[in-house]
């Protein structure tokens, strides 16, 4: 259970100052860096795919140094984290769809949607997920700043 006996990942009011501290601390010393998008994946795969990225082609090493990071903080501060390697991308799309034909619409659709312009990354966002039959709906709670 994460803190105030929530699902792990989710997290009561209470929990965000030390969330924002563990933040703080992983941004520390880290500058902003480009990120640059490019080739379709899917989570599990083509076949019974859920979801659609696009990989990170630049930025990886900041990326994931900066995850490792955030998730040592986490865990000093006794919040769950991500036992998964991490997987650097964009997600595009997702799928609950299991009927015949359904992940060639979703790959389609997928390969219809414009290049990733390049970016940067300039700060980490603590997020908070609204959970909807319609889908999610995204929040941000509060940002900071890297560098």
């Amino acid at each position: 259970m994460g803190r105030g006996g929530e699902r792990p990942g989710g997290q009561s009011g209470d929990g965000v100052p030390a969330l924002k501290e563990a933040m703080r601390a992983a941004v520390s010393g880290r500058a902003p860096f480009p990120l640059r998008f490019g080739g379709l994946g899917a989570f599990d795969s083509w076949d019974r795919a859920r979801v659609v990225w696009v990989d990170l082609q630049e930025g990886r090493e900041p990326l994931a140094a900066l995850a490792e990071a955030l998730s040592k903080e986490l865990d000093a501060r006794r919040f769950p984290v991500e036992k998964r390697e991490f997987k650097a991308h964009l997600t595009l799309a997702r799928s609950r769809d299991r009927r015949p034909g359904a992940q060639d619409r979703l790959r389609e659709a997928a390969a219809a949607i414009p290049p990733a312009p390049a970016a940067r990354a300039e700060a980490l966002a603590l997020m908070r997920s609204h959970l909807d039959p319609k889908g999610a709906r995204y929040e941000t709670l509060w940002r900071c700043p890297l560098g």
